[in-house]
């Protein structure tokens, strides 16, 4: 035996009894991807929080019964930031890579496996979908396999959702983002004075249950005039990355309260301190968005709760 194919031998044998996933570094990263021979195949969760780690030791026990050449591993982006952006450019959206024999640390030549292809709330069904990949008749057949998901997903999503009807429909809903209406829906704090679009960053695995709420019942408690100034939207990451990409988001359920002073008119991502970073509440949310309301309008407003 090789003394340096040990370590890797060593760590698929301790996954086969429900080990932990490895966790790399650049340069154990590096040497594990120059181990692989054969058929082995390396799934690395870059995602913030390392998401998928529970599916991976889910996949890994389920499969005792049936011998693989899979190897299961992490890396924390946030600690190697660099590495992350050069030469990988991972971002959360795109954090799930599968890599085979032959692949190198790069930004492509791996199988990106889509993220918006997984639940949150089937469990069983993410496994199932890790299984398929361990037993995919190798790179070309996973690289079918996630094309075919990632249409899928895209084409379910359409089904779910009318963008156009969405933006039309009275203030106080949800207004869906895709790649394509991004500029448009966010453009409104550009073309129409004192308006606001109050964006939520969403993933498949990170839905932002409880903000949706947070949001939308501070939205409705809003006078009349200062809610027609809101548009509230959410924006799902790991379907249409472009709006998340502008904000160089790197984790999910986050807020920006955008406002024409802190979106750029070109690109139309927020800056300075268009990120919401103030508590999760009703109150809050609420007098965050009065603040940045044209003064003549929350004070209109207040008088009228006044007389009430």
């Amino acid at each position: 035996m090789r003394v340096c194919c040990k370590p890797c031998l060593l760590l698929m044998w301790a996954l086969s009894i429900g080990g932990e996933p490895l966790t790399l570094t650049p340069s154990s990263f590096r040497s594990t991807l120059r181990e692989l021979k054969g058929a082995a195949r390396l799934f690395v969760d870059f995602t913030p929080r390392a998401t998928f780690k529970r599916f991976f030791e889910a996949t890994e026990l389920q499969m005792l019964d049936n011998a693989s050449n899979a190897i299961w591993a992490t890396m924390d982006c946030n600690q190697y930031m660099s590495f992350c952006e050069t030469p990988m450019e991972v971002e959360a959206w795109n954090g799930l890579r599968l890599y085979h024999a032959g692949d190198v640390p790069a930004a492509r030549g791996h199988v990106e496996v889509p993220i918006a292809a997984f639940s949150a709330v089937d469990d069983e069904a993410n496994i199932q979908r890790l299984v398929s990949l361990v037993f995919s008749a190798g790179k070309s057949a996973a690289e079918s396999i996630s094309e075919e998901w990632a249409d899928e997903t895209e084409r379910l999503w359409n089904d779910d959702h009318n963008v156009e009807a969405e933006e039309a429909a009275p203030p106080g809903n949800f207004v869906s983002v895709t790649d394509e209406s991004f500029e448009r829906v966010v453009g409104r704090v550009h073309r129409e004075t004192g308006s606001q679009v109050v964006l939520l960053y969403t993933g498949s695995l990170r839905t932002c249950e409880k903000e949706r709420d947070v949001l939308l019942s501070a939205v409705h408690s809003l006078a009349e005039g200062e809610r027609a100034k809101i548009t509230l939207a959410l924006v799902h990451c790991d379907l249409h990355p472009k709006p998340c990409l502008a904000a160089s988001l790197a984790q999910y359920c986050l807020v920006a309260q955008h406002v024409a002073e802190n979106t750029c008119s070109s690109g139309f991502g927020p800056i300075g301190r268009a990120l919401y970073t103030d508590r999760m509440d009703k109150d809050s949310i609420m007098a965050a968005i009065r603040a940045k309301l044209p003064g003549t309008l929350v004070s209109r407003e207040a008088a009228g709760r006044e007389e009430l």
